[in-house]
């Protein structure tokens, strides 16, 4: 029989946040891949991942959103095998709205929300769903704890972890994955632009963000190309396309607007009550 599980370290939990979202904005993707493992680690989750997607909430159908980008690794727990089952469902399924648990998840589109699989839907409809036979059984997982920030009515951000601990997982789980998740809203913006997934015309490239990491280093184009080992007419030409997809036409312009974002609020760490 298994030990019964502790209770989260609050203390603990809080300066993990509180580290994560002090990070400088170049080190965006490390924190956030940080930030998420340990949240694995502490509920005992064996897969962890970040979707983005964007849609409407006005009025709320699953069917009108659609999934942005995904983020998982071998690090998180996913197998090329479990990654393939993702991608062939989302080939499978252009229509958010087949999934019932995505479907109860939507229908607080807007707000800050947190998750257990077994809050929103019961064990009989999540079994004969298609994403769970696809996605979920065949890897053993009995559980789904998502939680969500909401930027604004069309765009949102999950982290969503899974076990396979037949129990599932515990209100101390959700209560944790929702505080350290919506508590790191300034992480996710520095992430989110990196990507250049908001605040920018369109997705910036690899090549893109590499540059974009460098630029928000205070590295200039000379030290960026020797760093890169391309020439600094080709650091330069990213660079003009950065500014470019940020609307703005200097560094200096670059980092005022990274800056002074309406988005980055004043962080919270308090943890919930006991």
């Amino acid at each position: 029989m298994d030990a019964p599980r502790q209770r989260p370290d609050w203390g603990a939990v809080a300066e993990m946040l509180r580290c994560a979202t002090d990070a400088p904005a170049h080190r965006a993707e490390a924190s956030v891949r940080e930030m998420v493992l340990r949240c694995k680690e502490l509920t005992e989750a064996v897969t962890a991942t970040v979707v983005v997607a964007r849609g409407s909430a006005e009025p709320t159908h699953a069917s009108a959103w659609e999934i942005v980008t995904w983020v998982a690794s071998a690090e998180a727990g996913f197998t090329d095998e479990r990654v393939q089952s993702i991608n062939d469902w989302q080939r499978q399924t252009t229509d958010l709205d087949t999934c019932p648990h995505t479907r109860a998840l939507l229908v607080e589109a807007g707000r800050d929300r947190a998750y257990r699989r077994g809050d929103l839907i019961d064990d009989a409809t999540w079994h004969a769903s298609s994403s769970y036979r696809l996605m979920y059984e065949p890897f053993g997982l009995a559980d789904m704890l998502t939680a969500v920030v909401s930027w604004d009515r069309n765009h949102e951000l999950y982290v969503v972890l899974s076990t396979q601990r037949p129990e599932g997982f515990s209100t101390d789980d959700r209560e944790l994955l929702a505080f350290v998740v919506q508590g790191a809203r300034r992480l996710w913006l520095d992430w989110l632009r990196l990507r250049g997934l908001t605040g920018c015309s369109k997705p910036l490239t690899p090549r893109e963000v590499t540059v974009l990491r460098c630029l928000l280093r205070g590295v200039s184009e000379k030290e960026a190309a020797a760093e890169l080992g391309i020439t600094r007419r080709s650091v330069h030409q990213v660079v003009v396309a950065i500014y470019r997809k940020f609307g703005v036409h200097s560094r200096a312009d670059l980092m005022a607007t990274w800056l002074d974002s309406p988005g980055r609020p004043p962080l919270s760490t308090s943890p919930p009550d006991d």
